[in-house]
């Protein structure tokens, strides 16, 4: 996914994001990448909360919307399309189950409302999948487009602000050391290379006992590929010159990426010259929720609080979108939620610790699914011409971008990280369970970006609906 934005990086500058794209109201939030809320509105004329949208047209743009008409209008959609799905008769062979979902990362908006569409519009893939029709979804839409990331970085947040001003006079220099930092930190960039290229081509013997290996669907040979290795070689000194490139510009990136993660769930994004708290969007949506759930597999319909539904809810959470998700459950670990399902988690084995492993043991009913693509997978992953760096976009924050002190720092969505550096809590042995496909099966991901396809999300929902791990 992201070498193919890199690579087409131009062209998309160029054409914008033209096309008309339907708006499901009441199933998602768009978040600025400070923190507050946005709507679609056309110069002169209401907000647009339904129909179709063409994000290209200058007479259609995301504007900053207030925190009291997103909470009133926006928040206010999304519990009355709650009530009217737990009022309805569930499927006898499935509960109702409200699904919310965040995003990783290197999604722009565009891909927010494709998403949508995909997995509740009538005409999306998702139509085709029993665990995700069965569902009622919300999605939490942020900004976390590469460009967006990089512009911020060298030209518009300065310690946590926007600060254009200081900002456009400091780029030069900040340029200027990225790219010294390009030839500095070159042979840092080459030795985890090397390491990452022994790991595509040697899967591990074995995984611990207390991870689970998902069951193969129609299992197939996996013969050596021999242009991969060839590939590997030719395209070497490409990849070694692109390398501390990438490590030099996608390191603070990657921290602007983490800095919009963390402002979508923020208490207090702002504070106004009255001295008031201004939260994040993601905050807001989560507060007003957890006023409707009285207590674990409940809804409160309206007002009334005689009106109760079964409901269980699952958080889902791709790749950073599990950054986001852990700063939720530490903000509102008091609201009961039935799973917690990360795949291929961008966020850290810290934030695991320090966000789930308490949420888990304040809640007895709720369990913890996590997926990871197999190791050889995670590391040979290719894009395009195999010109730029090998691997997952978890290698790369491991390898590139992220600034390692402790393994604990380390993605938690790698099989490698959970094998080297991962023990299950004390008492959570049965709670917890950690599934990694191996790439055999016709309906494993073999990509990070594979976990977002609506195929894959509904086998993943199948599996979380359990008690165990499969065949135990």
């Amino acid at each position: 996914m992201r070498r193919e934005v890199l690579a087409l990086l131009p062209l998309l500058v160029a054409t914008g994001c033209a096309g008309q794209l339907p708006l499901h109201p009441g199933h998602f939030i768009m978040v600025h990448e400070d923190g507050y809320p946005l709507g679609f509105v056309q110069p002169g004329a209401a907000r647009l909360s339904g129909g179709e949208v063409n994000l290209g047209s200058p007479d259609v743009k995301l504007d900053r919307i207030g925190d009291q008409e997103f909470e009133e209008q926006d928040v206010g959609e999304i519990l009355r399309g709650i009530d009217d799905y737990v009022q309805k008769d569930a499927a006898p062979d499935r509960p109702r189950r409200l699904v919310i979902f965040v995003h990783g990362g290197l999604n722009p908006y565009r891909n927010g409302i494709q998403r949508v569409e995909q997995f509740v519009g009538a005409r999306g893939e998702g139509a085709k999948h029993p665990a995700i029709v069965s569902a009622h979804w919300l999605f939490v839409n942020w900004n976390s487009d590469l460009l967006g990331s990089l512009v911020d970085d060298l030209c518009c947040i300065r310690r946590g602000d926007r600060d254009v001003l200081g900002g456009l006079l400091t780029s030069p220099f900040v340029g200027a050391a990225h790219l010294a930092e390009s030839v500095l930190l070159a042979p840092r960039a080459w030795w985890y290379q090397g390491e990452n290229a022994v790991d595509g081509f040697v899967e591990p013997g074995g995984v611990r006992g207390d991870v689970c290996d998902v069951p193969v669907v129609e299992a197939a040979e996996r013969p050596l590929e021999p242009e991969k290795i060839a590939s590997y070689f030719l395209f070497y000194p490409l990849r070694a010159l692109s390398a501390s490139v990438i490590q030099a510009f996608g390191t603070p990136a990657w921290d602007q990426m983490k800095r919009r993660a963390a402002l979508v769930a923020a208490r207090i994004r702002t504070m106004t010259d009255e001295g008031t708290a201004r939260e994040g969007a993601g905050h807001i949506l989560f507060r007003r929720l957890g006023e409707r759930i009285p207590r674990e597999g409940r809804w409160r319909v309206g007002n009334d609080p005689e009106a109760e539904k079964d409901l269980e809810i699952f958080l889902v959470g791709h790749s950073m979108g599990t950054i986001v998700l852990s700063r939720l459950l530490e903000q509102f670990s008091e609201m009961p939620v039935r799973r917690i399902v990360f795949l291929g988690a961008a966020s850290s084995l810290e934030d695991f610790e320090g966000a789930v492993v308490p949420y888990l043991r304040r809640h007895a009913a709720a369990n913890f699914w996590g997926f990871s693509l197999s190791e050889s997978d995670e590391a040979r992953e290719i894009s395009g011409l195999d010109v730029y760096e090998r691997g997952s976009l978890l290698v790369w924050i491991d390898n590139l971008f992220e600034r390692l002190n402790v393994p604990g720092q380390r993605t938690f969505g790698r099989a490698q990280n959970l094998r080297r550096h991962f023990s299950l809590p004390p008492g959570l042995e049965r709670r917890i369970f950690l599934l990694r496909f191996d790439g055999r099966g016709r309906d494993d991901p073999r990509r990070h970006g594979d976990f977002d396809n609506p195929r894959i999300v509904s086998r993943i929902l199948e599996f979380a609906a359990r008690e165990a791990c499969p065949g135990k």
